[in-house]
């Protein structure tokens, strides 16, 4: 058997021309179900770009947060707690500025972080007044103390 023969026996391909091949590709597009075919509104790549821009927020504030430092320290009169000013960094600071924005964190002995306020102006900090179970900072904040059963018994 030849190979002319062989050619014989496979079907030969059509031969389409160009314009004809794109032609059934769009009818072939067109036959697809609905669920296949993607469509990006302009709705949606305005929900995408505001979801990447929400989120580009959220972490600038988180390592904004993270990088307040602490300035002052006010512990208790056991010292087992004390109370951190914290002063977040000045992104644009002129000569005659005084303190600004900060928090106030309430921490144990060993660094643990037990409540937070935040403050206007780490410079004006009012007075702080520790009691049994609490610590009232006049004005911004009550911290609560947790319960300690040593404690209770200790007096």
């Amino acid at each position: 058997m030849s190979s002319h023969d062989q050619s014989k026996d496979e079907p030969a391909s059509p031969v389409v021309p160009a314009s004809e091949s794109q032609e059934l590709s769009q009818e072939s597009a067109q036959d697809l179900p609905q669920s296949t075919k993607v469509s990006v509104g302009p709705g949606k790549i305005v929900l995408l770009v505001l979801g990447v821009c929400l989120f580009v927020v959220m972490i600038g504030g988180i390592v904004f947060d993270y990088q307040a430092a602490c300035i002052r320290k006010y512990e208790s009169p056991d010292g087992r707690y004390s109370v951190q000013v914290l002063a977040y960094p000045k992104l644009f600071a002129g000569p005659t500025q005084g303190g600004g924005p900060g928090k106030l964190r309430l921490v144990t002995k060993d660094g643990r972080p037990l409540d937070q306020v935040p403050i206007s102006n780490v410079d004006k900090v009012p007075p702080l007044r520790w009691q049994a179970n609490q610590v009232n900072i006049d004005g911004l904040a009550v911290f609560e103390l947790p319960a300690d059963e040593s404690r209770a018994v200790a007096k």
